[in-house]
C-alpha cells in the first residue's frame, strides 16, 4: 500500500525590503520513511502577512502493516529575526498500490 502525508507550512512574513529571510525544516516520517525538507521563506520580498507551502510525502509500505505510525515535526533554524511557522491542514491518505495491498 501506499501512504501521503500532506501538511501546509505556514511562514510569517515581512514585507517587501525588509531583506529578511529564514529557513524551517520538515520532518515526514511514515513507518520509519524519513524524509527532510528544508525551506526557505524569503521573508523579506513578498508581501508582510504569510505565505503557505503546501508539502507531501510518500511511502510504499509491505500490505502485512496493520498499524503504521507517522508524525510531522517542523524545527527553525538560526535567523536574524525572531520568526513563527505553523504546520496545519495534515491529512494522510492510503491506497492500495498492488493486488497485495490490504490483504
Amino acid at each position: 500500500m501506499t501512504v501521503v502525508l500532506a501538511c501546509t507550512l505556514v511562514c510569517q512574513t515581512y514585507g517587501t525590503g525588509s531583506g529578511l529571510g529564514y529557513t524551517s525544516d520538515i520532518t515526514f516520517n511514515i513507518g520509519g520513511q524519513e524524509v527532510t525538507r528544508r525551506i526557505f521563506v524569503d521573508a523579506g520580498n513578498i508581501t508582510g502577512g504569510t505565505t503557505a507551502f503546501e508539502l507531501r510525502f510518500a511511502a510504499r509500505l509491505d500490505a502485512d502493516y496493520n498499524n503504521v505510525g507517522f508524525f510531522i515535526r517542523a524545527s527553525g533554524r538560526t535567523a536574524a529575526i525572531d520568526y513563527t511557522c505553523t504546520v496545519e491542514n495534515i491529512t494522510a491518505t492510503a491506497f492500495r498500490t498492488d493486488s497485495s495491498s490490504f490483504s
